[in-house]
């Protein structure tokens, strides 16, 4: 449904404002081969491996399993940021709507809205916590993402949510 909604909100808009730097992944993408948007910039790029899976179960061992795997997944943000910011400059980005259906958007979104001076929206669809959760990131990743999401929603000028519950918290 989300997909389908990013959709429509582009349709309703001048083809020649728009550019999608999209972060593809299994749950979530935009679909780019249809007739309608055809035309438009798009860069697509593999959303870094976000689920990891921690290599015992004994609590202690787990977190640090969990915490040494993640490095990967942070260098790998790092790079799809340094792509985003440039993709956003060639094309003159003014305006960055992140969809929130990934915490790595939440890390990076904020960063790319800035350096760009851009003014940055957001379309919240799954609520972070439970998604952080179902991945498997360990307490220091999910407050890392935390403060990375105390900045985004400081800095972002408007916020759409896709239940009522995400609207009352936050």
């Amino acid at each position: 449904t989300g997909e389908a909604l990013l959709r429509e909100i582009c349709l309703a808009l001048p083809e020649e404002l728009l550019a999608f730097f999209v972060l593809e992944s299994l749950n979530y993408s935009l679909p780019g081969d249809t007739n309608d948007i055809k035309n438009m910039a798009i860069e697509r790029v593999k959303l870094p491996a976000e689920l990891v899976k921690p290599s015992s179960t004994l609590p202690l061992l787990k977190e640090i399993s969990l915490f040494l795997k993640r490095q990967k997944y942070w260098r790998e943000v790092q790079q799809v940021k340094e792509r985003a910011i440039k993709f956003g400059r060639e094309q003159g980005c003014r305006q960055v709507l992140a969809v929130l259906g990934s915490p790595t958007v939440t890390v990076i979104a904020s960063d790319i809205a800035r350096t760009l001076g851009a003014e940055l929206t957001c379309l919240a669809l799954d609520p972070h916590e439970t998604t952080m959760h179902l991945l498997h990131f360990d307490q220091r990743t999910k407050e890392k993402v935390m403060r990375h999401f105390t900045d985004f929603m400081k800095l972002s000028k408007s916020l759409a949510v896709a239940s009522d519950g995400m609207r009352e918290e936050y």
